[in-house]
């Protein structure tokens, strides 16, 4: 996929401790079988679509039509462990190497922007990415960035109105 033929339609930070889509649990009651989401994803879930919705309307922005094809790239920043505020270790965003898995994050995030009414369904993303990263820190002022998740829609180039 080439970025040249894309262009971005809505870009936003909330400030949100990112959480990764948690496995739903499957369990009989009575003659039916019942499934849960587990109560960390859904309140993750909630909280970000309240976020991309006030921000929506706040901006005044257009929910993306139906038939539209939309690129997401997603960026997760995780609060900065203590044992990471050393001097050793930069002041800028450092790569999350371990769990949660971004494929996750992603589909949290994604499942959110659903539930916020930005997009009527994620069948429209024909492409994403995402990256997970712990927050800056500031070694002079001793002060921790707190977690945050990025998000930038784009639309083909062709397909937006000017």
């Amino acid at each position: 996929m080439l970025r040249d033929d894309w262009v971005i339609i809505h870009s936003d930070t909330v400030q949100v401790e990112p959480v990764a889509k948690g496995r739903p649990r499957t369990f009989k009651q009575g003659r039916y079988y019942k499934t849960i989401t587990p109560e960390k994803t859904k309140e993750f879930e909630r909280k970000l679509a309240w976020l991309f919705a006030s921000a929506l309307t706040l901006r005044k922005l257009k929910k993306i039509d139906r038939d539209q094809a939309v690129g997401v790239s997603i960026l997760c920043v995780h609060t900065r462990p203590k044992s990471m505020r050393t001097a050793r270790h930069s002041g800028d965003l450092i790569w999350k190497t371990t769990k949660p898995d971004s494929d996750n994050l992603a589909k949290a995030v994604l499942d959110s922007l659903v539930k916020s009414g930005i997009l009527d369904d994620d069948a429209q993303i024909v492409w994403h990415e995402c990256g997970k990263a712990y927050s800056e820190y500031s070694h002079e002022e001793k002060r921790v960035t707190p977690g945050r998740v990025s998000i930038e829609l784009f639309a083909l180039r062709g397909d937006v109105e000017t």
